[in-house]
C-alpha cells in the first residue's frame, strides 16, 4: 500500500539534517575539516535517499530509477528501510562531532589582556550543542507520521542507550568540566542528567504523538 505522506516526511527529515548541520557550525571546531567531510557526506547520503524516494515526480530522471521510485514507495518493507537510513544519517549527523572532541584543547580560554569575557574555544567546550542535536536526531522519528509508535520507541530508546553510553562513561569528562566551569554550587541537576532526563521526556512526546496518528 502506497503512502501518500512518505515522500513528504523524508524531505523534513532531510531538512532537520540541515538544521542539525547548521546548530553545530554555530561554534567553531578545532578540526573543521573533518567536521565538513562528515557533513558534507551525510548531507549527500540523505539528497541520494530523498531523490529515489521522489524520482517518479520528474520523468527527465532514468526510467529505472523512477520504476525503483515506485516500488519503493508501494512497498511497505523498503519503506521502512529507507525511513530507518534517514534516522541513522541524522543521528550520526548528531553525535559524530564528539568523536573529534580533543580533552586538551577544548578548554575555554578567556581573553584577559582587555577585561573581557570573551570566550575562544570550540564546540567541545559546549557539551550540551551535541544534546540539543541529539534531539533534534530524536524530531526525525516524530516526522514519519506513519511509522509504527512501538517502532519509534525502540529506535528512540536505541538513542538513548548511546547518548548514555558516551556521556556516562567516554565523554564523562566534558560534562563534567562544563559543570564545574559554569556551576559554582554543588546543588544543582548536571549537565549530564539534564540531558538524559530532556530526552526521556521528549521520548514520551514522540510515543505520544505517535499514539494519536492514524
Amino acid at each position: 500500500m502506497r503512502d501518500e505522506v512518505f515522500k513528504s516526511n523524508l524531505v523534513c527529515a532531510f531538512i532537520v539534517l540541515l538544521f542539525i548541520t547548521a546548530i553545530q557550525s554555530l561554534l567553531p571546531s578545532s578540526r573543521a575539516m573533518p567536521m565538513a567531510i562528515q557533513f558534507s557526506i551525510l548531507i549527500m547520503l540523505h539528497s541520494a535517499l530523498v531523490l529515489i524516494t521522489t524520482a517518479e515526480d520528474y520523468k527527465c530522471l532514468p526510467l529505472v530509477l523512477r520504476k525503483t521510485c515506485c516500488w519503493i514507495n508501494e512497498t511497505y518493507l523498503a519503506r521502512n528501510v529507507i525511513i530507518f537510513a534517514s534516522i541513522l544519517i541524522n543521528f550520526l549527523g548528531a553525535i559524530l562531532n564528539i568523536l573529534w572532541c580533543d580533552f586538551d584543547k577544548s578548554i575555554p580560554l578567556k581573553n584577559l589582556t582587555f577585561n573581557s569575557s570573551a570566550v575562544f574555544t570550540d564546540i567541545c567546550s559546549y557539551p550540551e550543542y551535541f544534546v540539543f542535536t541529539g534531539v533534534l536526531a530524536m524530531v526525525t522519528c516524530a516526522v514519519f507520521l506513519r511509522l509504527n509508535s512501538v517502532l519509534k520507541l525502540a529506535v528512540l530508546l536505541i538513542m538513548i542507550a548511546v547518548y548514555a553510553l558516551l556521556t556516562e562513561t567516554i565523554y564523562a569528562g566534558l560534562f563534567l568540566r562544563y559543570d564545574h566551569l559554569t556551576h559554582s554550587g554543588e546543588d544543582f541537576l548536571g549537565t549530564k542528567e539534564a540531558s538524559l532526563l530532556l530526552m526521556a521526556m521528549f521520548l514520551l512526546a514522540v510515543f505520544y504523538h505517535g499514539q494519536q496518528v492514524p
